[in-house]
């Protein structure tokens, strides 16, 4: 349905799934009496809910074992306003993409508001990305919610290096940029020379690194990197 809220699975069994948003209160968990049933092991029998409030959607967790993550952020018991287009997290198996859909005039009136006092116009992002069996540098505009990166073919960024896994990075889109995520590699990723182990927002100029077969530059001014 055109302009109505709508849930993309970005990450899980029925990736690629989109669940448009209609009802005053939506429940999701792998429960069959839920509205939205994910058989997942990392979701619980009731896991979270949507409320409709004044015509915008609040999510909140119902006591899960794995937590809901909006943005990265776990949800806490007061729930999370799902103002604008942003990453939901059901444990770390089951991810989707959330978008409000259309508003009211005055609705949107005041989201632009918020967005522009709180976080300003999100800059364009670049992934600057040189391997070390090629000569030159490729550069990705990142203008995707979810970018994964690997060796698979199923990838956005896809690197056919031996040292590279299978799937090996997601970058998460966020208010303030890009989140970095390790897929749990074999040989790991390093932001600025530094082995990272939990998710890390990028900074523009960050230099990340797959051991020795891949060296990227994050950066939002392709003009001023210098590499």
């Amino acid at each position: 349905m055109k302009g109505m809220p709508t849930l993309k699975m970005t990450r899980g069994l029925e990736s690629g799934r989109i669940y448009t948003l209609t009802a005053q209160e939506i429940l999701v968990g792998s429960g069959i009496r839920n509205d939205i049933v994910l058989t997942d092991g990392d979701v619980s029998p009731k896991h979270c809910r949507f409320v409709r409030e004044s015509g915008i959607y609040r999510l909140y967790d119902l006591g899960s074992k794995r937590g809901t993550f909006v943005g990265g952020k776990l949800v806490l018991t007061e729930g999370v306003s799902l103002q604008l287009p942003v990453i939901i997290e059901l444990g770390e198996t089951v991810a989707f993409e959330y978008d409000p859909g259309e508003t009211t005039e005055r609705d949107s009136r005041a989201q632009g508001i918020r967005a522009t006092a709180e976080i300003g116009a999100p800059p364009g992002y670049y992934l600057i990305i040189r391997r070390t069996s090629e000569t030159q540098p490729e550069v990705y505009p990142l203008d995707s919610a979810v970018v994964t990166i690997g060796r698979e073919l199923s990838n956005d960024i896809v690197l056919p290096e031996p040292k590279v896994s299978r799937n090996h990075m997601r970058l998460e889109r966020v208010h303030k940029g890009y989140i970095l995520h390790d897929l749990k590699t074999s040989n790991g990723t390093f932001v600025n020379r530094h082995k990272i182990e939990l998710p890390t927002l990028l900074q523009p100029g960050d230099f990340i690194a797959i051991a020795d077969a891949v060296e990227m530059w994050f950066t939002d001014d392709l003009d001023s990197l210098k590499m």
